[in-house]
């Protein structure tokens, strides 16, 4: 399953970000073009990131689109995406395409519990400490 994304123009630069998104069962894929003003034009990119890097996964369900917000359990994680700060990115998607993002983050939501189960509890703070 692949979905159509964007990521707005967090950082004011003038990029507009967008692409696809596909879950492969084992990692997350990001391909997308990032498109300045001129004189840089495009830049297409392919991100993979494997599922057990992230540490959590939200969709939230709006009238005009929907929203998937993807957090990393380390900084570098993320690095080769466009608009990641603090370890997450948020993609956007449009009205026609929520039904088939929400099913993308369930899945991804669904690996993402089971990478912790394997491994432990990954993300949360150390309250014994």
């Amino acid at each position: 399953m692949t979905v159509a994304f964007t990521i707005r123009d967090t950082f004011g630069d003038g990029f507009d970000v967008r692409g696809v998104v596909r879950f492969g069962g084992a990692a997350v894929v990001l391909e997308f073009e990032r498109r300045a003003p001129e004189p840089t034009g495009v830049v297409e990119s392919k991100v993979v990131i494997d599922v057990e890097e992230f540490a959590a996964c939200s969709f939230r369900r709006g009238m005009l689109g929907a929203r998937l917000q993807l957090w990393a359990l380390e900084e570098g994680a993320l690095g080769g995406v466009p608009g990641a700060a603090d370890d997450g990115v948020l993609l956007q998607f449009a009205r026609h395409d929520r039904d088939a993002a929400e099913a993308l983050a369930a899945r991804v939501r669904t690996a993402i519990d089971e990478a912790v189960t394997r491994t432990g509890d990954r993300g949360s703070p150390r309250w014994d400490a």
